[in-house]
């Protein structure tokens, strides 16, 4: 088993965050991290008893490009018969109404998408897929602003409802495209959609899982992530320790 399936079925042993045929969104942007996460859960679906429902939030950014990433989210979705809201928000907006920079507009518009997906679908929980890469980045990033003790801990594999969705906005979606089912097949059994009530807790099942063994992931499997042009830009805080800092600390 490769370290991401092995993360995963390890993730969910220790911290049973879905009950047997329990639903969980996935946050999918169509980037190698949560095209591997979804395509990973998919193939241990029957193993750990779940149902996926994928969320993709166009931000509208890059035009074409982006809209294109979310046709890919949905077609990649339908192909492994997983359902799937994709959406799109206009993000520039969000920056002008609430005086917020890019990047915080961005993140609380898709967090605000998962919050909205989680309560319409009956969610156990929602997954996104940060990793140990990730998490090295954050501590940095915390690190040089000053954080303290609760920062420089980084990311919780785990983060209750209440916490996770106080960095929303209630975004007014430009279109929504879902594609949904009343009933899946799971382990064998028949399972209802969920009536689940509760607080979906936020999970990061790939934090012990590096960037480099998610991309082995991909190429081993034959995925074709979407590549985002931000990721490289240097103008961006987090991509300078990603490419310039955290290189020559290692």
């Amino acid at each position: 088993m490769g370290s991401v399936t092995a993360a995963l079925a390890a993730f969910f042993r220790r911290h049973a965050p879905v009950p047997p045929g329990g639903l969980l969104v996935v946050a999918v942007s169509g980037g190698p991290d949560s095209l591997a996460l979804l395509h990973a859960l998919h193939a241990l679906r029957g193993e750990l008893r779940l149902r996926l429902h994928a969320a993709h939030l166009d931000h509208t950014l890059r035009g074409a490009q982006s809209a294109a990433e979310a046709a890919f989210v949905a077609e990649t979705a339908r192909a492994w018969g997983i359902t799937a809201t994709v959406a799109s928000a206009d993000v520039r907006a969000l920056v002008r109404e609430h005086r917020l920079n890019l990047h915080a507009a961005a993140r609380a518009a898709r967090y605000g998408l998962l919050a909205r997906v989680a309560a319409e679908m009956g969610a156990h929980a929602v997954a996104t897929a940060h990793h140990a890469d990730d998490q090295a980045e954050t501590v940095l990033a915390h690190l040089l602003r000053g954080a303290g003790p609760e920062g420089l801990a980084g990311m919780s594999a785990v983060v209750p409802y209440a916490e996770w969705s106080r960095a929303t906005l209630d975004v007014r979606t430009l279109n929504v495209e879902r594609s949904a089912a009343p009933t899946l097949n799971v382990a064998g059994s028949t399972v209802q959609r969920s009536t689940f009530n509760g607080q979906p807790p936020l999970i990061r099942p790939l934090l012990s899982v590096t960037r480099a063994a998610i991309e082995a992931y991909c190429a081993a499997n034959g995925l074709e992530p979407r590549r985002v042009p931000s990721n490289e830009d240097r103008r961006y805080a987090r991509t300078r320790i990603r490419r310039d800092l955290l290189p020559r600390l290692i």
